[in-house]
């Protein structure tokens, strides 16, 4: 009889019956892309292509058949990166591959509904903040910007540049002070060089951010260019 139960239960479990997670959300691919480049960027492998996003809520204890727990209490979190581990949790492996197809993977970030009315920068940094979990297993870090336990409203912004090298890299260097720069100002100046750039869509928005460095000043200069948009 136990043995009946126990194959019951691994055919329960194969099925993904028991747990109801929220499926990815293609809204976020854009984000889930740009991260993979600007982990690339700083020489970092963060490969995001078996990770999943979605709205849902990330303060609810997931359990598969209410005996597996895949996730506890985190208090009053706005998102969390749920994992499965890969070789203690098979049934919580086989749940996934029948849930998310081809696309499944270990990893899902759940982001908390409310978000949804958040901008395109608010929900960028969040989901940044977790991927560092689930594409670089990355703890807190209170001593930086984007690995912080605590939220404070930042975003990327025209420090994205360095909040990026300080989570990819660790440096913690930045400069008092980015000065504006207008696209006139690019034209036969041989003094500028390109430090970093990024234009993508996310969430109806277009972010675009370039950040450059005047050797003849000895300054860093920042070109930005967020528009709304329909696509």
């Amino acid at each position: 009889m136990r043995l009946v139960m126990f194959f019951i239960f691994f055919y329960l479990a194969g099925c993904g019956i028991g747990l109801n997670l929220p499926k990815h959300d293609s809204r976020f691919n854009s984000i889930l892309n740009q991260f993979q480049q600007d982990a690339a960027f700083f020489g970092k492998n963060a490969d995001t292509s078996k990770i999943s996003v979605a709205f849902g809520n990330p303060r609810k204890e997931y359990e598969l058949l209410g005996v597996i727990k895949l996730t506890k209490d985190l208090g009053n979190v706005d998102a969390i990166c749920l994992m499965v581990p890969k070789d203690s949790n098979e049934i919580g492996k086989t749940f996934y591959r029948s849930m998310y197809g081809r696309h499944a993977g270990d990893r899902i970030i759940i982001v908390d509904q409310s978000f949804q009315r958040k901008t395109a920068e608010e929900i960028e940094i969040l989901v940044y903040h977790e991927l560092g979990h689930c594409a670089l297993n990355l703890p807190h870090k209170e001593d930086q910007v984007i690995m912080s336990s605590v939220s404070n409203g930042t975003v990327l912004g025209i420090y994205r540049y360095f909040y990026l090298r300080e989570m990819f890299l660790n440096n913690k260097n930045y400069p008092l002070f980015i000065y504006p720069l207008e696209a006139k100002d690019l034209d036969d100046n041989d003094n500028l060089e390109l430090v970093y750039q990024v234009d993508y869509y996310s969430f109806g928005k277009r972010l675009k951010n370039e950040l450059y460095f005047d050797h003849n000043k000895e300054k860093f200069l920042f070109l930005d260019d967020v528009v709304e948009s329909s696509l």
